[in-house]
């Protein structure tokens, strides 16, 4: 509110009977206590605003478990307890999780995520927990693009009618069957993306062979 002096000029103030005033006091306390409820520190709801508030989240496409019944896709699934993974998940609030990245503190091994005032951790064994998938023991971490398999041990899984580079460090992919033809295109789609995939290295022709044993 702004009142003259007896000078004749102009003072500023802060009426506590204005109602204006009060509305914006509160409007701003209010803003304070929701932010102390939804973000763990002023950087956590400077993160929101500037990265996640405007962005709209992108969901990986839908596959329908029930229209796959009568392929092979289930039973490949259902033999590796990952029949989970097509389960009826409900739909995500959007505002949650932009609100959970915004909270994350990465520790390297497993984030630590906190959502209006829950916290929680996310690793491997809790991920494995969530979708019921029994994780393989005393496997080998070693990424596989840096593997060299052995050229036969992948032939006595993949089948021994396939075509290997002059070379010796990948393997034609022409002469897949219809299965394996379909799990390389479900690896190449979502972990290794590729524009030729008539060839494979042995690195990811392992991994097909784990995914297959």
């Amino acid at each position: 509110m702004t009142r003259r002096s007896p000078k004749g000029k102009n003072i500023v103030t802060s009426d506590q009977s204005n109602p204006i005033a009060k509305r914006t006091q509160l409007s701003s306390q209010s803003s304070k206590d929701s932010n102390c409820e939804r973000f763990r520190t002023p950087l956590n709801s400077h993160i929101y605003s500037s990265i996640f508030d405007l962005a709209s989240p992108i969901v990986e496409c839908v596959v329908e478990f029930n229209t796959l019944k009568t392929t092979f896709v289930p039973r490949i699934f259902e033999s590796r307890d990952w029949a989970a993974l097509f389960g009826n998940f409900e739909d995500p609030m959007d505002e949650l999780v932009k609100e959970c990245y915004s909270n994350i503190s990465d520790l390297g091994v497993e984030l630590i995520c906190c959502v209006r005032g829950k916290e929680f951790i996310i690793n491997p064994n809790s991920i494995a927990d969530i979708l019921h998938i029994t994780r393989p023991q005393n496997v080998n971490l070693t990424p596989y693009d840096d593997r060299t398999p052995e050229i036969h041990d992948i032939l006595q899984v993949l089948g021994p009618n396939h075509e290997v580079s002059s070379k010796g460090t990948s393997i034609s992919t022409t002469k897949f069957a219809p299965e394996l033809t379909t799990l390389k295109l479900i690896m190449f789609s979502n972990l290794y993306p590729l524009s030729n995939t008539s060839f494979i290295n042995l690195g990811r022709a392992q991994f097909l062979c784990d995914l297959i044993t």
